[in-house]
């Protein structure tokens, strides 16, 4: 498995954790490693848990309720497969639902 660590995040200058496991937790990385001492020293630790621990993708939920779903699956499910970055399809969809806050 590949971990790595992206600094400074493009949101509020954060350090970022990927793990090509997809649910790495701090106990599965030695005491004296980089990732551990990142972890100890971290102000927030985000995980993303759509269709992880979930079985649903969050932001397809939310435009469900917006009544856009079928436009933003079909970018999370081009965004999954390589198609986009992140940020772009992350971006798009936003663009879509139009959140108030």
């Amino acid at each position: 498995p590949t971990t790595s660590w992206r600094s400074p995040s493009p949101l509020r200058g954060g350090v970022g954790l990927q793990s090509s496991m997809g649910t790495a937790a701090a106990g599965e990385f030695p005491r004296d490693s980089a990732v551990a001492q990142k972890l100890r020293v971290a102000h927030c630790v985000c995980f993303d848990v759509d269709s992880t621990l979930l079985t649903v993708e969050g932001i397809d939920e939310l435009a469900d309720l917006a009544g856009v779903k079928d436009d933003v699956e079909k970018l999370t499910s081009a965004a999954m497969d390589g198609g986009m970055t992140f940020h772009t399809s992350l971006r798009k969809r936003l663009e879509i639902i139009k959140p108030s806050r």
